[in-house]
């Protein structure tokens, strides 16, 4: 900077405002440059802000598909356990209902359970024989 003033000051030949433009000149190239720093130094930040941010992008996209696998494999659990589940309620009731029919019951406790209407069938169908 002192040598640009001893230059120009020789070229001018002791013209002031000449050099008072030439100071202002390297004044706005000096606050330029400062701005450029400052942008260059946010640009670096930015840049290891956004690879920062593709790290935890990466990590979510991986958590993500545990995720999505985690819970396909805890659908067919929960779907199996439904299933024997179900099995095991159908096969009591099928159990149950078997059981009522192949019990043989005998002929006296059918008839306490007879209505009028079957009693009316019975003795018709009685006095045929």
């Amino acid at each position: 900077s002192d040598v640009y003033k001893r230059q120009y000051q020789r070229r001018v030949h002791g013209k002031p405002e000449s050099f008072d433009q030439l100071t202002k000149a390297h004044a706005n190239i000096r606050e330029l440059e400062v701005i450029a720093e400052k942008n260059i130094s946010k640009v670096l930040v930015n840049t290891q802000n956004l690879g920062d941010l593709q790290t935890k992008t990466e990590k979510m996209r991986n958590n993500a598909a545990d995720f999505r696998s985690n819970a396909a494999e805890l659908n067919r659990i929960m779907y199996w356990r439904n299933m024997r589940l179900n099995i095991i309620i159908g096969s009591m009731v099928l159990g149950g209902l078997g059981y009522a029919y192949l019990i043989p019951v005998s002929y006296t406790h059918l008839r306490a359970h007879e209505t009028p209407e079957h009693l009316v069938c019975r003795l018709l169908l009685e006095k045929k024989k």
